[in-house]
């Protein structure tokens, strides 16, 4: 069982997947909720119990369907777009499988899992060369629905590890939704992947390295390029 799907998604939207099956006529699905705050840290990873190899999955079920495969009486593999439900914002756990008590046997029985943020946010970081010694990262958030900039909200930078959660700084958005984090040589400022932006209106941690990548910008070029332009 193989699920393609983007790593973050809109607020109250249809999520496509993309299902890669072998030998399958039905797949069964749950969803669950794993939001990630302040009060509530903690990751919740995939487990099995090791006698009856059923997947011990999260507390908190949002919903489950099972879906009906194209039976195709061979042994290639196929591939089926499908649909998941709109979700509010959190994050998510997908589970799938081919068994109705989502038992992993590695022989003809499997589990899989996904991840999902469903945020109306979109965060994107720039790391700025070419000031000082430590690092420095522009954040910029945008709300997907409307385009325009997620402008004088209160956010906040938490470093997450082996459940506990520490606040690094509270902040601010300007006006174009932007503010400035910096580690400014400290031991209490990871570099941003580390990291996770807590989002007060959606109750939830995003995580910096769920991000795509986080390009440079040379300061100095930027700079030596406006001084050029104006001479």
């Amino acid at each position: 069982i193989q699920v393609q799907h983007n790593q973050s998604h809109s607020v109250n939207a249809y999520l496509p997947l993309k299902l890669r099956t072998q030998n399958i006529d039905k797949l069964y699905v749950k969803v669950f909720k794993n939001t990630r705050n302040p009060n509530q840290p903690k990751d919740t990873q995939l487990a099995f119990d090791s006698l009856s190899k059923k997947a011990i999955l999260p507390p908190l079920q949002e919903y489950e369907e099972v879906i009906d495969l194209p039976d195709f009486k061979d042994f290639n593999v196929h591939t089926t777009n499908y649909k998941i439900n709109p979700l509010p914002a959190g994050n998510y756990s997908i589970v799938y499988s081919n068994h109705p008590e989502f038992v992993d046997d590695n022989l003809k029985n499997e589990v899989s899992s996904s991840n999902l943020i469903v945020s109306n946010l979109f965060i994107t970081a720039i790391q700025e060369i070419g000031k000082g010694t430590y690092e420095t990262y522009r954040i910029l958030l945008i709300n997907r629905e409307t385009g325009e900039a997620y402008a004088h909200k209160n956010v906040a930078i938490y470093l997450t590890d082996k459940g506990k959660s520490t606040l690094i700084e509270n902040y601010k958005t300007d006006g174009l939704g932007e503010f400035t984090y910096a580690t400014k040589d400290a031991k209490d400022r990871e570099k941003l992947r580390f990291l996770s932006i807590y989002i007060p209106e959606e109750n939830q941690y995003i995580d910096f390295n769920s991000l795509v990548n986080i390009p440079q910008q040379n300061l100095s070029n930027s700079q030596n390029n406006a001084s050029n332009k104006k001479a």
